[in-house]
């Protein structure tokens, strides 16, 4: 291993001690404060994210500059078929567009550009840097993220 790719591999393993010591201190509100009354909402996580797939997108992201992402969303979510009335699809749309753009503006200090959002599902896609990553990685209000990229249509990748 020369010593440029050693320099990457030591910064990617700092970068994602740094985050998982970040998410598991900012990631241990109890679930208890969340009415049973609602639609589902994804918990807070108690654990990082994924951390290999994780580790796969900031070196990619250290490799390219950036990297085409798919976040979940902490949102209380039904299929919309499954709500009582528009009302109801109404306030949970109002709701998704809510988070979408609190975590923008979360992210307003950070290079995230190509941003898709939906009406339908809590979910939104960008294109980030290492910096948003790791802030995504670490926030509270993502349930998830995975890299945005073409699969086949039997599920291959």
């Amino acid at each position: 291993m020369n010593c440029q790719s050693l320099s990457k591999a030591l910064r990617v393993i700092i970068s994602l001690a740094l985050l998982l010591l970040g998410a598991s201190i900012g990631c241990t509100q109890a679930n208890s404060d969340i009415p049973s009354t609602q639609d589902y909402v994804p918990p807070i996580r108690e654990t990082p994210l994924n951390a290999p797939e994780l580790n796969d997108l900031l070196t990619k992201a250290q490799a390219n500059g950036q990297v085409r992402v798919i976040v979940g969303l902490r949102v209380s979510f039904k299929p919309e078929d499954e709500l009582a009335n528009q009302e109801a699809v109404d306030a949970q749309r109002a709701r998704i567009a809510q988070a979408q753009r609190d975590l923008l503006a979360q992210l307003s200090a950070y290079n995230v550009t190509n941003v898709k959002t939906s009406k339908l599902f809590p979910y939104m896609a960008m294109t980030v840097d290492v910096s948003a990553l790791q802030y995504l990685a670490s926030s509270p209000d993502v349930t998830s993220i995975e890299e945005d990229k073409l699969a086949s249509p039997t599920g291959e990748q």
